[in-house]
């Protein structure tokens, strides 16, 4: 039996929106985390780097994503939900301004620290639980300016998701036509 289109794309959205319901939830308190001692008193201690990283993700804020890597933040941590990563949470959104903070960031990370197993591939090829990349994530969201910043950070068009689909067949089965062929026809080397 082969999904139809519409289920496919709104159950990309659904995940996404539970993604982000989640990570903005958590971030309608001050992100601390309250500990309680044995006398029963409560202090507040801050979120870890790598979880203030993620919410700043989910909210589309490159200032706090760049204090949180500032910070000592992972780059490439994930949600537990769905094994996403700041660059697939960025990926969504209308702005590319997060993606790209993100991209040349990392450049800079890969520079000065020694990271076991990361390169700039793995970071922007990284698969959540269903297999997305951030470009299948992009693309299901029509978002051109961040499709292309993937593209030319050497993001995989080739690679599928859970359902056996490339980031162009995610776009084309949105309606996102025109992005499917700009995927589609992208040639690494012309376009360095």
């Amino acid at each position: 039996m082969k999904s139809s289109p519409i289920l496919l794309s709104f159950s990309l959205v659904f995940l996404v929106a539970i993604q982000n319901v989640f990570l903005v939830h958590a971030m309608e308190e001050p992100p601390a985390k309250r500990l309680r001692s044995a006398a029963g008193s409560t202090a507040t201690a801050p979120l870890p780097p790598d979880e203030r990283l993620l919410h700043a993700a989910a909210l589309d804020n490159p200032e706090a994503i760049a204090k949180a890597l500032d910070n000592g933040a992972n780059i490439n941590a994930q949600t537990a939900l769905g094994g996403c990563t700041a660059l697939h949470l960025v990926a969504s959104k209308p702005s590319p301004a997060a993606t790209i903070l993100l991209l040349h960031r990392l450049d800079t990370i890969l520079a000065s620290r020694s990271l076991h197993g990361m390169s700039r591939a793995s970071f922007v090829n990284a698969q959540d639980k269903c297999t997305y990349t951030a470009l299948h994530y992009a693309a299901a969201f029509n978002r051109r300016e961040t499709v292309v910043a993937l593209l030319k950070a050497g993001a995989d068009k080739t690679l599928k998701n859970c359902k056996g689909q490339t980031p162009a067949e995610v776009a084309r089965s949105s309606y996102h036509n025109d992005l499917a062929d700009l995927i589609e026809g992208w040639i690494p080397e012309a376009n360095l």
